[in-house]
């Protein structure tokens, strides 16, 4: 993204029109991801965040010019990476020049797809009319403060059904304990389960426990 940024090559008029800012966790300071401390969202955060550093302390030992190791520039790269990066199979995942820029709508039904031809295209699941917005989903289950790190915005909360505040168990099996509940852990093994806590109630999974 950064080479195409600084050059005349086929898809530096993409680059150029990239927004500056995402608002994703990548950008955020230090004190901004101390505001999550005590949520699950600051576990996936500080996640992130190493991934990135990772990354970027990994460029930064390349032999490639400078300017590709700029920290601001790497962190708006990475970022752009972070919000954009369409997954298009199990091992493959890809920017989508003009499909990138489709917004997130939480009802839709539509994906960024990559069919037998390997063409990348986008199905519609629903009638447009001329003029409308076309809309797709960024991924299902994600909770609005999940969107929030990665794609630096909150969809309205009336439209997540999937919003849920992460809750982590962690289980062990003794003797008497029924070893179906249990999931066949066993005896004295320790593991963590998390669930999804949401509003509108308790997750079938976490009742048998």
């Amino acid at each position: 993204v950064m080479q195409q940024r600084t050059n005349s090559s086929l898809y530096s008029a993409y680059a150029h029109v990239l927004p500056q800012e995402t608002g994703c966790v990548l950008e955020w300071s230090d004190d901004d991801v101390e505001l999550l401390r005590g949520s699950h969202l600051h576990t996936i955060a500080s996640e992130i965040r190493h991934a990135a550093e990772t990354t970027m302390a990994d460029v930064e030992a390349l032999p490639c010019p400078e300017v590709y190791k700029d920290r601001k520039t790497l962190v708006w790269a990475l970022s752009i990476l972070l919000t954009r990066v369409v997954r298009l199979g199990q091992d493959l995942q890809a920017l989508c020049p003009g499909l990138d820029f489709f917004n997130h709508d939480c009802s839709s039904e539509s994906f960024i797809l990559l069919d037998e031809n390997n063409r990348v295209y986008v199905k519609a699941d629903r009638l447009y009319m001329p003029g409308d917005q076309v809309m797709i989903s960024y991924g299902n289950q994600k909770t609005r403060g999940e969107f929030l790190l990665q794609y630096g915005f909150l969809p309205p909360a009336s439209e997540n059904t999937y919003d849920a505040c992460l809750f982590p168990i962690d289980i062990v099996l003794e003797d008497g304990d029924d070893d179906v509940v249990t999931d066949g852990l066993e005896r004295n093994e320790k593991t963590r389960m998390v669930f999804p806590l949401s509003l509108q109630g308790l997750p079938e999974g976490i009742l048998k426990y």
